[in-house]
């Protein structure tokens, strides 16, 4: 094949989102969140990739896309990047572990697919999460956040004891509280 290699539906999923989680990091450390430097950040990911013109061009409109989303409704200078894809246990890796100083650890979960509806309820891996960060993070966990990148309006904060605190964008400004509560 000509300029790189075609990528199966399955793959191009599984790619962008251990890309846009890179991406996430980069973002965070650096403070890079315009949409010039998210672009850039986006190239910068596919560069070493295999890819054919078209595909380069896809996943880069789709990385860049939906770190523009994340960071339209969900990053917050309040918190602290602490890490992508962080190692819980090991078969558990958060996508985003954020800190806000005065609050605690917060899991964010980046869902890049189709939310599956409104009322959507946290399945096994969600649960599973909810059990490795009580016991890796104790009292500092105030909740795991399932970022849906496609209907940020459908998202969620769980808190610690895996009940939804915020429906939508947000976190709870003062550990588990209701969605009235949200932070910016």
């Amino acid at each position: 094949m000509r300029g790189g290699a075609r990528l199966t539906h399955d793959y191009r999923y599984r790619v962008t989102g251990t890309l846009i989680h890179a991406g996430l990091g980069v973002a965070a450390q650096s403070g890079a969140w315009t949409a010039s430097e998210l672009q850039r950040i986006a190239g910068d990911l596919l560069a070493g990739l295999p890819l054919t013109l078209n595909n380069r061009r896809a996943l880069s409109v789709a990385i860049t896309t939906q770190l523009s989303v994340y960071r339209r409704f969900f990053w917050s200078p309040l918190l602290a990047y602490v890490g992508a894809e962080v190692v819980l246990r090991g078969d558990s890796r958060c996508d985003v572990l954020w800190q806000r100083p005065d609050l605690g650890v917060l899991v964010d979960e980046v869902k890049t697919g189709m939310a599956p509806r409104v009322g959507w309820v946290p399945d096994s891996q969600m649960r599973r999460y909810l059990d490795v960060c009580r016991q890796r993070l104790g009292a500092r966990f105030i909740g795991l956040r399932v970022c849906w990148l496609r209907a940020p309006g459908v998202s969620a904060t769980l808190g610690p004891d895996g009940r939804r605190v915020c429906t939508g964008p947000g976190y709870p400004v003062e550990g588990p509280t209701t969605d009235e509560e949200q932070a910016p």
